[in-house]
């Protein structure tokens, strides 16, 4: 979040399967201050499957629209840096769409 103040905290951690951030301090988006961001990864078939979410985020928070396109953009480059090596977790906001239609399972 550029260089604005942001304290994450890690309240749980499950290696290899979950990891639980609480949000303390976000300068760039005061509405995440006490939200969770779960990530849980789940064995499927020869992959694996991570589940997101970020609980708390909801469509009544002025941050809301920026916050969902921000994370679709984030975890699309998260799969093409596991899927091709290289993500681009600063692409533009026109690429949002092609990146999330690659996040998509087939």
């Amino acid at each position: 979040m550029g260089d604005r103040e942001v304290v994450i905290r890690v309240d749980e951690a499950h290696r290899p399967s979950r990891v639980r951030w609480d949000v303390l301090v976000c300068e760039a988006a005061p509405d995440w201050v006490g939200t969770s961001i779960t990530f849980d990864l789940q064995p499927v078939g020869a992959g694996t499957e991570l589940r997101f979410q970020h609980h708390g985020l909801n469509p009544g928070l002025e941050c809301f629209e920026m916050c969902r396109a921000g994370w679709t953009r984030h975890l699309a480059s998260l799969v093409d840096s596991v899927d091709r090596g290289a993500g681009s977790p600063n692409a533009p906001a026109e690429s949002f769409a092609a990146l999330a239609r690659r996040a998509q399972p087939a």
